[in-house]
């Protein structure tokens, strides 16, 4: 039997380690250490530079927000490096 480095990488990642791309709302504030209600300011805040998809099954009305976090860390730099001009 032959095991790729994709498949060892699956075996070792736990959920301590993993860390998936695209997050809800509360956990993506969690990951930077916001509460939500600040992540929803921050995402109105970005003017779309923070990446966000719903998903509605078909005929619904809702579903949930996901939030792509590698764009909510470049958008962190982004502020960051601003601020740090102003300085």
């Amino acid at each position: 039997m032959n095991i790729t480095t994709d498949d060892r990488v699956r075996e070792t990642a736990t959920e301590e380690t993993f860390r998936p791309e695209w997050a809800r709302i509360k956990e993506a504030a969690a990951r930077i250490g916001l509460k939500q209600t600040r992540m929803y300011e921050l995402l109105e805040e970005s003017n779309g530079a923070i990446r966000t998809v719903v998903l509605r099954s078909p005929g619904a009305e809702r579903g949930p927000r996901l939030v792509y976090m590698p764009s909510v860390f470049e958008y962190l730099d982004e502020v960051c490096q601003e601020q740090e001009e102003k300085e």
